[in-house]
């Protein structure tokens, strides 16, 4: 075996961890499973005693040496939830396969450490360092920039034939298997062009999930709408047409479900791994009908190969029907055979692999653990508030997880960082998940934007004020230590807001001013260090929006302090001037401040700009419009946002709150 293999893939451990020793945290970790994924040899090193050392073991490895070397933050911050059992339950089903077939404990607890390292690990990265939609953005960042990278060596190979392989690592490069619709199909450093394919479609997901909220502006010297239609001219040139067709249902799927705000689009993306395992496994439906339709009206050849797999499936169904609690376990003990010995199957897609090997324990649990996150972060964040930029990041993430999951259903080709997106989903569903409803929705007229449900601790209870006081006093001591680091920056900032917002519901209006002022003065360090990051400009955009709602609305809330929050207000309309929320609240101001008109006016002219806080800017501009003496308006404006409230499933305290404020003052006539 090349030397330059062995150098890349033994001594990726000690790089990672100077990486580790060189970067923050969170960006090491990113840099480690991205920059491993995309440029290490896809080799397998047999190891005696120890499970097989191959590239995803190799970023596995680096990471927990590394996150448990050099983090002394992160991991605190994970405990155990009840919706990770699943994936323990798929990461420990190889003992129960292994002890069914008589293959013995260590052989189980082997396959189990396996399975750990390529499918645990990443997700228990991805619980561990997304806990807001910042986290969230770095992760999509990296995916983007990742993609972006890819772009040369897919051109390269795109004109000269998949070879970078064997011009780097010596490996064999891919020639006739892929010629796809007149040309070659790259490959890079994958282990396919089936896996490069659906790696550029997640990077333009991801990219368009970004561009489209305006959440970068500049990557590699361009401009991000130059850099996301260069990377998907390069995704539509890699000619794979299933990962093409999973990126356009993506972008629909996120598309539809805004516009309609109904999430049955995503619910059917969803429940499509569910339905095809079931009909298929079963034997009630054998495929034929959708390879004769594809045939007829697409690409007979692309049919043809569907079929193939189909074939093979049912072979490989009959021989899993055998064992079908607990499968066959390990050793291609699940393989069909002729009477020589020979395989007669080709593994072609993960589900049956999974179904053949570990049974209907494993296939369960592995399809509850791709599902179960989207479903948490669908329950906590209705289709309503995907537009808001502070969940749009997460949604793209469920969604891409969900198309992952159907490419699983054709094809297995593993990613890892596939699953570090499905932990990030779960760790932000669930993190998120208790203020969802009016971090979505806008302020309304009463002091509900935060409950005792603000600040909890990892299980869900109210943070008093001494835990408080301990968690801002730790961040600031490690603060202190490093004032230049972006992730305590940005974490310091964070705990300085949760704690204003305590104060705030205990009526202490000024102690949170001045800690919602020290978060303003971290958050504006962060967007001048980092060339006016759009991530980092819209967090400081938000953190004096809320500033400027507690002045104004907040249980102490004086004619002093509503002044003092119109400036606050007006700031945030210039630093995030295309977020709806914050011209919601400056407009809100103006009606306390008996600016009526002027509350008006700023509505509308949001209103003719998109800028729309759905339901809240109608029920605000009725009780502007009759304070102002026009009855008329006020009940067409109120009827329009009663007629809005109807469509949906649940109506947030705050949006019901503003409505019964509005209707109040309806029924006074003033």
């Amino acid at each position: 075996m090349p030397y330059m293999i062995q150098i890349a893939i033994f001594g990726w451990v000690p790089f990672s961890l100077l990486l580790f020793l060189s970067l923050p945290v969170r960006q090491a970790v990113l840099t480690c499973y991205v920059l491993g994924w995309l440029t290490l040899p896809t080799v397998t090193f047999d190891l005696p005693g120890l499970p097989d050392y191959t590239k995803a073991s190799a970023v596995s490895y680096s990471v927990l040496i590394g996150t448990f070397a050099f983090t002394n933050r992160y991991l605190p911050r994970f405990r155990p939830r009840w919706f990770d059992l699943p994936i323990a339950i798929y990461v420990l089903c190889s003992v129960p396969s292994s002890l069914a077939n008589d293959l013995g404990i260590y052989d189980g607890l082997s396959a189990s450490l396996t399975r750990f390292l390529s499918v645990g690990v990443p997700y228990f990265m991805g619980r561990i360092y997304v806990c807001d939609d910042a986290d969230l953005k770095a992760f999509a960042k990296a995916f983007f920039v990742g993609g972006l990278c890819y772009v040369p060596p897919c051109l390269f190979e795109i004109r000269m034939s998949p070879q970078i392989a064997r011009y780097i690592y010596g490996l064999g490069g891919f020639l006739g298997s892929q010629m796809r619709f007149g040309g070659y199909r790259p490959a890079v450093l994958l282990s396919s062009g089936l896996e490069l394919g659906m790696w550029m479609t997640a990077a333009t997901l991801m990219g368009w999930a970004l561009w489209r909220h305006r959440c970068i502006q500049r990557v590699f010297g361009m401009t991000c709408d130059v850099a996301l239609g260069v990377l998907f001219v390069v995704t539509l040139l890699c000619r794979s047409s299933g990962a093409l067709f999973l990126l356009l249902l993506g972008a629909f799927t996120i598309w539809v479900c805004e516009r309609t705000r109904t999430s049955l689009v995503f619910l059917l993306l969803l429940v499509t791994p569910a339905a095809f395992i079931g009909t298929r496994s079963t034997g009630a439906w054998k495929g034929t009908e959708l390879c004769d339709w594809l045939a007829r009206n697409f690409d007979a050849e692309r049919a043809e190969s569907l079929l193939f797999r189909f074939v093979n499936e049912d072979m490989y169904i009959k021989r899993a029907w055998e064992r079908p609690a607990f499968g066959w376990g390990g050793f291609n003990r699940h393989q069909v055979v002729d009477e020589a010995g020979r395989y007669v199957t080709i593994n072609d897609s993960q589900w049956i692999i999974i179904f053949g090997t570990l049974g209907y324990l494993g296939t369960i649990s592995w399809l509850v653990t791709m599902s179960l996150p989207a479903i948490l972060f669908l329950v906590h964040h209705r289709v309503a508030t995907w537009k808001d930029p502070a969940v749009s990041t997460c949604a793209a993430f469920a969604v891409l997880v969900a198309l992952h999951t159907v490419d699983c259903l054709v094809n297995a080709q593993y990613n890892p960082l596939f699953l570090l997106g499905l932990g990030a989903v779960a760790s932000f569903a669930m993190s998120t998940s208790r203020s969802s409803g009016a971090s979505g929705a806008g302020p309304a007229l009463v002091d509900v934007r935060w409950s005792t449900d603000d600040g909890q601790d990892a299980d869900g209870q109210p943070l008093t004020e001494e835990e408080h006081r301990r968690a801002v006093g730790v961040l600031e001591a490690a603060w202190a230590h490093e004032p230049t680091s972006p992730a305590l920056t940005h974490d310091l900032a964070a705990a300085y807001e949760e704690f204003a917002r305590y104060l705030v519901d205990q009526g202490r209006l000024e102690d949170a001013e001045r800690l919602w002022g020290l978060a303003i003065e971290r958050l504006d360090e962060l967007v001048a260090t980092s060339q006016e990051d759009p991530g980092h400009v819209l967090r400081a955009a938000m953190c004096r929006n809320d500033l400027a709602w507690a002045l104004a609305n907040g249980p102490a809330s004086t004619e002093a302090t509503r002044q003092r929050a119109l400036l606050w207000a007006q700031a945030a309309t210039q630093l995030a001037p295309h977020e709806p929320i914050v011209w919601n609240t400056l407009a809100a101001i103006q009606y306390r401040l008996g600016s009526w008109r002027e509350c008006v006016r700023l509505l509308e002219q949001a209103g003719r700009a998109g800028l729309n806080c759905d339901g809240h800017n109608d029920f605000l501009l009725a009780m502007a419009y009759l304070r102002s003496g026009d009855p008329q308006s006020a009940r067409l404006w109120f009827d329009r946002g009663d007629r809005f409230i109807s469509n949906l499933p649940a109506v947030s305290r705050g949006l019901q709150s503003v409505r019964d404020e509005a209707h109040q003052l309806l029924l006074q006539g003033r």
